[in-house]
């Protein structure tokens, strides 16, 4: 029964094998990272800068506005208005260098704070080093469409060399003004190298959780099988012993095997031959049960970080662009309060500024956002137990919460991610509280959420009901969006079914929220009409909780 020096060497070890497969998956995390997400998080940068551009635009018309009006009430006349209303502008400031100019439809500046030399010019041939006539163009857009953006080259303050511009210009029609201002792409830039510098860490740490993952799994299975193989080499020596019952299920079953085996080739006493022919019947069974429970452990290794990731990564990005502004806007009215004066007037520019930057709105929304951002730190790191969740070997902690505040959590964390494709409309009823794992059923409630935004094919509405009766709690979520034909919806929960493009789903989301909502002792239910929309509706009981 000796092994030949070629069985001892041939095959690759199972370690080897799966930290292959980790490569493998590690190099399409980071590929999906870098030519996918990190060119979609430019092109979003690019938006919430328009976006933030124009809002200040905005408030600097509401400005003028105010003074508008203060004439028209008889506060000023109108010369002095105009002459308050460029003076407020000209002190005006965002993010340190940020700063607005006005001209008129002539084109005349009126104010502009950095090149004071411009004021009073005509400048209906001032030219970039393009040769684009800027204010020329900036009164065509006005006079055209009443605003909008312009590109070209302008110098930086404190900078001699021009660089590319993007600004935002409105106009004020009373007065014939045009108000506007703009940003440098070298601050967009210095946002990007931030963005990739945050994606390279995120990246290292998906990387380490993988590598983690896989050691685990392939000494899981490789030590067990080790052991027998082992066992299977000292059996020539004596066929009394007896090989170790543990491991996996499929590892004990073979460890059974291999002991009923031996007692029978010991009580026969049959020749080598048959020896040998048992001994390759059971080195076939030992392959076949390596290679199942290597299919398995990958099937959840790329489950788990595929689906689990995504979307609490996605918010927590979301949440500390949203703090950086808030920090940009703290830092500005930390400035105007260390140039204030004990003055009335000072007083009432601090306020009115303090309105402006909706500071005490930040005040109280940052400390959200952290908390967010936290909840998503702590489920990217509970990622194992999530897989172990889905197959049923792991217990959450269980609490007594309202759906009502699970779902609103919920709706905070996937806010982004609808509110720019959907109206939603919440219909809460009053709930009584259950005992159940609401972090579980936060990543239900997010999931069918994410999909309802993901079914719009144009502008919609989500709407949101909760009710109960005496026995259940009931949520449902539906959307106006697309639709799901009927051979499509018979398969919707089912394990690594999806109809989206390659990389872009595993199928597990909605297999694993029902797998969820059965193990709380409900179920959740699907009815849909293509071109008219979805409804999801989650039942849960009231008084049959969960297990701790």
């Amino acid at each position: 029964m000796k092994l030949s020096s070629t069985q001892n060497r041939g095959g690759i070890p199972i370690l080897v094998q799966l930290m292959g497969i980790c490569l493998v998956m590690i190099i399409v995390v980071v590929c999906g990272i870098y030519f996918y997400l990190s060119p979609l998080f430019e092109r979003e940068l690019l938006k919430d800068e328009k976006r933030h551009i124009q809002s200040l635009v905005e408030s600097a018309h509401s400005v003028v506005d105010d003074y508008y009006q203060r004439y028209k009430n008889g506060d000023f006349d109108e010369n002095e208005a105009q002459k308050r209303a460029l003076e407020r502008l000209e002190r005006m400031r965002y993010e340190k260098v940020g700063y607005f100019w006005v001209n008129d439809m002539t084109p005349k500046m009126l104010m502009h704070p950095i090149q004071p030399e411009l004021n009073g010019k005509n400048l209906s041939n001032y030219s970039d080093l393009e040769g684009k006539l800027l204010f020329a163009e900036f009164v065509k857009v006005c006079k055209d469409n009443g605003g909008g953006f312009v590109i070209y080259r302008w110098p930086e303050p404190g900078v001699n060399d021009p660089v590319e511009k993007l600004s935002y210009v409105k106009l004020f029609a009373p007065w014939g003004w045009v108000i506007g201002t703009g940003l440098y792409t070298t601050a967009i830039q210095r946002s990007l190298v931030q963005m990739r510098h945050d994606l390279l860490a995120g990246t290292v740490g998906i990387i380490a959780v993988l590598v983690i993952i896989n050691i685990i799994i392939a000494l899981r299975i490789a030590r067990p099988l080790n052991r027998l193989s082992e066992f299977s080499i000292r059996l020539k020596e004596d066929l009394s012993l007896k090989a170790p019952v543990e491991g996996s299920r499929e590892n004990r079953q073979l460890a059974t095997a291999l002991n009923d085996a031996t007692e029978q080739l010991a009580r026969t006493l049959v020749s080598r031959n048959h020896l040998d022919s048992a001994l390759s019947s059971l080195q076939a069974m030992q392959l076949r049960i390596v290679q199942s429970e290597k299919m398995a452990s990958i099937g959840q290794l790329a489950a788990g970080v595929a689906h689990e990731i995504n979307n609490p990564m996605a918010f927590i990005n979301s949440n500390l662009s949203t703090l950086k502004k808030y920090t940009g806007r703290l830092t500005e009215f930390i400035g105007h309060l260390s140039n204030s004066t004990n003055s009335p007037a000072s007083q009432q520019h601090l306020d009115e500024m303090r309105r402006l930057l909706k500071i005490d709105h930040i005040l109280s929304d940052a400390l959200c956002l952290i908390e967010e951002s936290q909840e998503g730190a702590e489920r990217v790191k509970r990622i194992v137990q999530d897989l172990k969740s889905f197959s049923r070997v792991d217990r959450a902690v269980v609490s007594v919460d309202n759906i009502n505040d699970c779902l609103d959590s919920t709706i905070n964390i996937a806010w982004n991610e609808i509110k720019y494709i959907a109206t939603l409309n919440r219909e809460y009823g009053q709930l009584p509280s259950i005992r159940c794992h609401p972090q579980q059923l936060n990543q239900v409630f997010l999931n069918l959420l994410v999909n309802a935004g993901q079914a719009m094919e144009e502008q919609g509405t989500i709407t949101i009901r909760t009710w109960h009766d005496e026995a259940s709690v009931f949520v449902s979520i539906s959307d106006t969006g697309k639709g799901i034909p009927e051979e499509i919806l018979k398969k919707i929960f089912e394990p690594f079914y999806t109809t989206k493009e390659p990389g872009k789903g595993t199928g597990l989301g909605l297999s694993i929220s029902a797998d969820i909502v059965r193990k709380h002792g409900g179920e959740i239910l699907v009815a849909s009409q293509v071109g008219e929309g979805t409804v999801f509706t989650v039942r849960l009981p009231i008084n049959i909780g969960v297990d701790e």
